[in-house]
């Protein structure tokens, strides 16, 4: 068995050309293209890249940029760190980039029913009332009109003349009665004159003494 894996090793060490500026892996001993580090040659067989579960490659400590792995859980597939060893930013190669058209945007969905209404709040404290404004000014008192003129007083009428009183005659005897005549006309009468001013009443005299009586007078003839 030692003998076997001998061998092996010494196959590989053959078929490796190690050169100082670069790595050439082949079976036909061909030399490295000089733009590759690592140049692989097969036919048959391929490179196999580290496999590791997600919680492998996240557990490695400062990823370099650009470091390919290949995760066989979860979403398996080649990895590459496109962050940086501080910041790793693992890809999944062939999902970065490869976004889809966008669909076409689906019907809306029916109005939900209305949901219960809610219990009403507490009724808040009544603010403070407010200061009381300002009193406007008072308006300025209208102008008083003007006093009218006092009516003249009308003039007082002439006191009219007082008629003489005639003198009493003596009662003479007593005639006979003659025949009624006949009446005459009434007379127009007369304009009433204006009246005059009432006078003043004047003061009471003493009442007189009652005279003698005297004679009764001769009767006169009958007609």
């Amino acid at each position: 068995m030692k003998l076997k894996q001998l061998f092996i090793a010494l196959l590989l060490l053959a078929s490796v050309q190690v050169f100082a500026q670069n790595v050439g892996v082949n079976a036909d001993g061909s030399v490295p293209d000089n733009s590759a580090m690592l140049d692989v040659k097969s036919v048959s067989r391929g490179i196999l890249i580290p496999r590791m579960l997600q919680s492998e490659r996240l557990a490695i400590v400062n990823p370099a940029k650009g470091l390919l792995v290949y995760q066989t859980d979860g979403v398996d597939g080649f990895y590459f760190n496109k962050g940086t060893s501080g910041t790793p930013n693992w890809i999944l190669l062939g999902a970065a980039g490869a976004t889809g058209a966008t669909g076409a945007t689906g019907s809306t969905g029916s109005t939900g029913a209305t949901g219960s209404v809610g219990a009403t709040g507490v009724t808040g404290a009544t603010g403070s009332v407010g200061a009381t404004g300002l009193q406007g000014l008072q308006g300025i008192q209208g102008v008083t009109g003007a006093t009218g003129a006092i009516g003249a007083t009308g003039s007082v009428g002439a006191t009219g003349l007082q008629g003489l009183q005639g003198i009493q005659g003596v009662t003479g005897a007593i005639g006979a009665i003659g025949a009624t005549g006949s009446v005459g006309a009434t007379g127009i009468q007369g304009i009433q004159g204006i009246q005059g001013v009432t006078g003043a009443i004047g003061a009471i005299g003493a009442t007189g003494s009652v005279g003698a009586t005297g004679a009764t007078g001769l009767q006169g003839i009958q007609g």
